[in-house]
């Protein structure tokens, strides 16, 4: 029986790991910036890549950080 019980314990302790989910994060923003990775033109977001917009900064606009050390932040629920 003793040789059992860890076992069984070890058994119990991984069934509730897996039960445990980490919510996915949410409104990403660096420096306090949402959508850092889109693109607009004339303020409606448009399907062009962001390497594509910084190639055309006269006819795309996009968010730029230029702090050195920028500030990530997220919501969880």
């Amino acid at each position: 029986m003793k040789k059992a019980c860890p076992v069984l314990l070890y058994i119990l302790i991984s069934f509730l790991g897996q039960s445990q989910t980490i919510p996915a994060p949410f409104r990403l923003r660096c420096d306090f910036l949402l959508q850092t990775d889109k693109v607009t033109q004339n303020g409606l977001p448009v399907d062009q890549s962001l390497s594509t917009a910084v190639d055309q900064k006269n006819k795309f606009q996009f968010a730029k950080i230029y702090s050195a050390q920028p500030v990530f932040n997220w919501e969880v629920d």
